[in-house]
């Protein structure tokens, strides 16, 4: 026997070699040492330190996974040795030679091993000098200081002849250098078929809504909504976008982008978020207001909005466009002097008006805390600190997009979810009637999914949150990796992506077992000659195993060890013994009555 166990020993330790990480760990401690020097040597450019962090990370994530392999086969091999029983003079030569390979192979495993911890301790260490020359870079930036528009005003006339720089401009990559003969041509036969297009397109696109009856769904609505925006922006939204087609194709990878297709980029960019605003807030009919808001305030929220991705739109053309380039320093921080006040003005007038759309009872200080903030932001821009304005402004202008638009998320699929839950439409109304459910009983497992998809948004947009305001990517890795990996607590490991896994699959295996339940009740046990009281009984004892094996099945993906929830049980069952008793007693009793029927109700005659 023992000689069976050394030559399985030996075929196991040869096959787990074939399934073997790739690593060289001489060459990727090499890698690891040269991004080291060159680190030392100076803070490097934003395209390098992307290029060492993303090797970099390749490497810590290989290191990774060899440790996890070798510490498996290790424990692997220990345990055939095991087996071979303790070493003596007296055993055969088979089994000697299949203990020394098998140590000889614990040996070797054991200086891999070493060695990728090692390289997973150094790209640690490298990582964190990125993440650490990323902060210092970012401190340098937002305290880096330029000409302030007071200085230019107290002594701009010795510094710039005003009237010749405006009249001087280079508009350098205007883009019309890109446009033959045959380009115009092609370029305004297209301006010209998209109008005419979109002109068709409202014309029936309004002929189809007021044919259309007006739906009573909350995502019906929306989606009129939606259309009866888009009838409205159709014609000069199809142009906007044919002409930033027009653009990606005719400029491919030149860089900067020319002027005129970041012109065509912002309008195409300004008409989407219009289109968007407009049928959430502002439903153009046969439409009407739909969202939980005061129809007033909604209303009014949506000029401000309007207002605010106009100007933005139109920074974004001058700004980011090569345009900038040909105007002198002073002429460019008069330009974003008088361009802040409108920007932040409207953005601080809109977040006011946001927060009194539901209520006014909920906002404590946190519009007086963004007033303030950007307050802050257009100084520092008045002052010289640009870089620090722009990350201040910019900072929560995103942020408040993310949060908008997680929480028009959320109040969509509440009403979703609310709306399955109650049968309100015609289409959650089917969806109830194939679970088998009644007019008062709750969908199985949807409140799992209530839990997922709140945590999945809020989540994400943390994420986000983190992003806009500088978290490194380092740090994003390491987010993900605590998601997609866990983390200890005391001996406990908990992988979020594995509970949130755990989550659904509860929730789509109870709305299947009530289904199947459904199905044994109503069509399944009906052909059989079963009695009506067995019948019940096989239904009632099916929805308490499709709930156990649900339970048994997400516990499972969610890494639940059933040795531990083995002892867990007979912990409980003592409780159980002394506590819950009665309860259990009645249980077990409701069980025996189904089966075996001791009482029936008395036959008419």
């Amino acid at each position: 026997m023992r000689c069976v166990l050394a030559l399985v020993a030996v075929w196991f330790a040869a096959a787990s070699a074939q399934t073997e990480v790739k690593i060289s760990i001489p060459e990727v401690q090499q890698a690891i040492d040269k991004y080291g020097a060159m680190l030392q040597a100076g803070p490097p450019q934003l395209a390098t330190a992307d290029a060492i962090r993303a090797e970099t990370s390749a490497y810590r994530r290989r290191a990774r996974d060899c440790i996890d392999q070798q510490e498996a086969r290790i424990e692997a091999i220990t345990r055939n040795i095991d087996k071979l029983g303790p070493a003596s003079a007296a055993e055969s030569g088979s089994i000697a030679a299949a203990r020394r390979t098998l140590e000889q192979e614990r040996a070797e495993l054991g200086e891999k091993l070493a060695g990728c911890r090692l390289i997973l301790v150094n790209s640690d260490a490298l990582l964190s000098e990125l993440d650490r020359l990323y902060e210092e870079a970012l401190a340098q930036r937002l305290t880096a200081r330029s000409l302030s528009v007071f200085t230019l005003l107290i002594d701009g006339g010795r510094r710039i002849n005003w009237l010749a720089a405006l009249t001087k401009l280079e508009f350098k990559h205007s883009g019309f250098d890109y446009l033959d003969a045959g380009r115009w041509f092609l370029f305004l036969t297209l301006t010209a078929a998209l109008l005419a297009g979109g002109l068709f397109g409202r014309r029936e696109l309004r002929a189809f809504l007021a044919a259309r009856p007006i739906s009573e769904d909350l995502s019906g609505q929306a989606a009129l909504a939606f259309m009866s925006s888009s009838a409205r922006y159709l014609p000069v939204l199809a142009v906007s976008l044919g002409w930033s087609a027009f653009w990606i194709v005719v400029v491919a990878d030149a860089r900067p982008w020319p002027q005129l297709a970041v012109a065509s980029f912002a309008i195409s960019t300004y008409l989407l978020v219009a289109l968007l605003g407009r049928s959430l807030f502002s439903p153009i009919p046969p439409a009407r207001h739909y969202l939980p808001l005061d129809e007033s305030r909604s209303r009014r929220f949506w000029h401000f909005l309007h207002l605010l991705v106009l100007i933005a739109c139109i920074g974004a053309a001058i700004f980011q466009s090569p345009f900038i380039e040909g105007v002198s320093e002073p002429l460019r921080v008069l330009l974003r002097a008088v361009y802040a006040p409108l920007f932040i003005g409207s953005l601080i007038w809109t977040v006011w008006l946001a927060f009194t759309l539901q209520s006014r009872s909920h906002i404590g200080l946190f519009r007086p805390i963004v007033t303030l903030a950007l307050i802050i932001g257009l100084f520092a821009e008045w002052a010289g600190y640009h870089n620090l304005n722009d990350y201040v402004v910019g900072g929560i202008a995103f942020s408040l997009i993310g949060l908008g638009v997680a929480w028009l998320l959320t109040s969509l699929l509440t009403d979703m979810f609310d709306g399955i839950d109650e049968g309100r439409y015609p289409w959650q109304q089917q969806l109830r009637t194939w679970l088998g459910l009644a007019s008062d009983e709750h969908v199985p497992g949807l409140v799992w999914l209530r839990v997922l998809t709140t945590v999945f948004i809020w989540g994400a947009l943390l994420l986000f949150l983190l992003r806009v305001w500088g978290l490194s990517a380092q740090g994003q890795d390491v987010l993900v990796r605590y998601f997609a990996e866990g983390f200890e607590i005391g001996p406990v490991t908990i992988v979020p992506s594995q509970l949130l896994w755990a989550l659904v699959l509860f929730a789509v295996l109870l709305s299947v077992a009530a289904w199947i339940k459904k199905q044994l009740d109503e069509r399944w046990l009906r052909k059989s000659r079963l009695e009506q009281g067995a019948r019940h009984a096989a239904v009632t004892i099916s929805g308490y195993i499709g709930v156990a094996l649900a339970a048994l099945v997400a516990l499972g993906v969610a890494g639940v060890d059933f040795k531990n929830l083995a002892i867990i049980a007979g912990a409980l069952s003592v409780g159980i013994g002394f506590g819950l008793q009665n309860i259990v007693n009645n249980f077990v009793s409701g069980l025996i009555l189904l089966f075996e029927r001791p009482i029936q109700s008395p036959t008419r005659i």
